[in-house]
């Protein structure tokens, strides 16, 4: 425990220009703290579970992003605004049936398809969430390959609607990543994830429904109201 403050301290001392850097090898923190390979390894297991750092099979620890999230802006704005480095990696961009949530949360007949967008988010290089997205049919028409592979929601929901503002209704649940979302993480099944769950309204009327789910071992979130009392 005293070894994980210690690196703690200094990686909350370097602040953001921390993020992303590699830390010293087990051996080289054997060798620089006086201390055992065990204790070195259940100080890094520490700082993992408390979301400082994270271990990449191969490359080895480096130092994780905290993100801090205000719920009523973009997320990929907030993060500029920050001088963090959002990267999207396109998973699937395509028509299908629309699953039943699907079909109730945009109020959709039956027999209508839908366009599903499924998008790796990386902060800083980091995976760090998994976008899912549905739009009816019409809508998903109007959204390039391209921009589907590049765009953030806000900016695609504008190119294909004109709109320059909408409403939003969220719900933030917890849960555990499964198997398939675990790998395309790059995580280990079963951590704690953050999933929000989504409903893009247009003058009252639903045209994009969706999820992103965050390792909430990285992922904070805020929002500020006016309360009654």
């Amino acid at each position: 425990m005293q070894l994980a403050e210690s690196l703690s301290n200094l990686i909350e001392h370097a602040g953001k220009s921390a993020v992303g850097k590699v830390l010293p090898s087990e051996a080289a923190c054997v060798q620089h703290f006086h201390v055992s390979r065990p204790t070195v390894r259940q100080a890094m297991h520490h700082l993992t579970r408390s979301g400082l750092v994270v271990r990449q099979k191969g490359r080895g620890t480096f130092v994780a992003p905290r993100l801090r999230h205000e719920m009523t802006h973009g997320f990929e704005g907030e993060m500029k605004a920050a001088k963090r480095s959002v990267q999207l990696r396109l998973l699937d961009w395509q028509r299908v049936r629309a699953p039943e949530t699907v079909r109730c949360a945009l109020q959709l007949e039956a027999h209508e398809d839908v366009w599903h967008l499924r998008r790796l988010r990386k902060v800083d290089g980091i995976p760090v969430g998994l976008e899912e997205r549905y739009f009816p049919d019409a809508l998903g028409k109007r959204i390039s390959s391209h921009y589907a592979e590049s765009e953030p929601m806000l900016v695609l929901l504008k190119k294909a609607t004109g709109e320059h503002s909408a409403q939003l209704h969220a719900e933030v649940t917890s849960g555990l990543a499964d198997t398939e979302l675990a790998r395309v993480l790059g995580t280990k099944a079963g951590v704690p994830v953050l999933v929000k769950n989504l409903t893009y309204l247009f003058h009252g009327k639903p045209l994009a429904y969706g999820c992103t789910t965050f390792l909430s071992q990285y992922y904070q979130f805020r929002f500020s109201v006016n309360l009654p009392i």
